[in-house]
């Protein structure tokens, strides 16, 4: 019998997520596990929190609508606070997982974890499994190798949009065969060494984590209000529950896939006609897919002085810059 532990991390959903679906494709049973990272949790050499409360708190709503949700399919969550490569490790050893499955990262600091997880596991004779399911086009569908990505945006939607297409959503797991799996640890934002914030009065919209609640957004933003038809021109504007999809979050920690908001997009424009608006949100979807793959490409170059073209920063382009791609100088300059 094969066991597998499932690593959730910024995946938290049922709904088409890869990574679950292979691992219960190729397994007997499966364990789902989330781990509350301590560095992520850590002050900063600049003196501040590297994970606020607020963010912290969408985290731990959207970990436990995780668990309701793989408990409805008889099967639960476990969680656990640490370093990963030693919770997964202690995990593996008492279940006796032959493997781990996990999205696959991008970014330096996710890379190293993911390299002391799979020295660890790789001692207990366990592997780590690298699922890619971050954006909305396959890698491997792009019209070119990722280090001969054009570096324009332009360039790049042009080609994507020519030449690939986006894959269907996966459908959730019929049905989740696991061990008997306690009740879930519940932590709070005190336990990851944080104050709780109060909400602001003035807020928008009362952001709660979650892949029920982000489906419910979709539908909110789509169907029930039509604002997606407006979007092109309130995205920008600085408050109003509408005037933007509000989408972020629940992107960001994977309660929603990118592929899940681009079929429910298109369903919408099956239904209501396509516009400005419409069209604007896939854009930015685009947007999305575009810095995760120039991620790939230049990977610790996106973060040192330099740049991508290791060239010094300097303001006077930098205001050219924002002219040319039609701001005024008054908007430049409060930029």
């Amino acid at each position: 019998m094969k066991t597998s532990i499932v690593w959730f991390k910024t995946d938290l959903r049922l709904y088409d997520n890869e990574t679950l679906n292979k691992a219960v494709a190729e397994s007997d049973e499966i364990v789902p596990v989330y781990c509350f990272d301590d560095s992520h949790y850590t002050t900063t050499h600049h003196g501040f929190k590297k994970t606020g409360a607020f963010r912290a708190q969408f985290i731990l709503e959207s970990v436990a609508d995780l668990d309701a949700r793989l408990r409805e399919m008889n099967s639960g969550l476990i969680v656990v606070k640490g370093k990963p490569e030693e919770q997964l490790a202690l995990i593996a050893k008492q279940y006796n997982a032959t493997a781990v499955y996990a999205k696959k990262e991008v970014a330096p600091q996710e890379h190293e974890t993911d390299k002391r997880v799979r020295e660890a596991l790789h001692t207990l004779g366990s592997e780590l499994m690298a699922i890619s399911e971050s954006t909305l086009y396959r890698e491997d569908d792009l019209p070119y190798p990722i280090n001969s990505i054009p570096d324009i945006f332009t360039n790049f939607s042009t080609a994507i949009q020519h030449n690939c297409h986006v894959p269907n959503v996966v459908q959730r797991p019929r049905a989740i065969s696991s061990p008997p799996l306690a009740a879930a640890t519940v932590y709070t934002v005190k336990d990851l060494g944080l104050e709780p914030a109060e909400r602001d009065s003035r807020a928008s919209i009362d952001f709660k984590g979650g892949e029920t609640e982000g489906l419910k957004r979709i539908n909110a933003f789509f169907f029930e209000t039509h604002a997606v038809s407006a979007y092109k021109l309130t995205r920008n504007e600085l408050s109003g529950k509408n005037f933007s999809s509000k989408f972020a979050p629940w992107l960001a920690q994977g309660c929603l896939s990118a592929r899940a908001v681009y079929h429910e997009l298109k369903e919408y424009e099956a239904e209501f006609g396509q516009d400005d608006g419409t069209r604007r949100l896939y854009h930015e979807l685009l947007w999305r897919d575009y810095f995760c793959f120039m991620m790939c490409k230049h990977y610790t170059n996106f973060f040192v002085k330099g740049g991508i073209k290791h060239e010094p920063p300097n303001c006077l382009s930098i205001t050219k810059g924002y002219l040319s791609n039609g701001l005024t100088a008054k908007q430049a300059r409060i930029l």
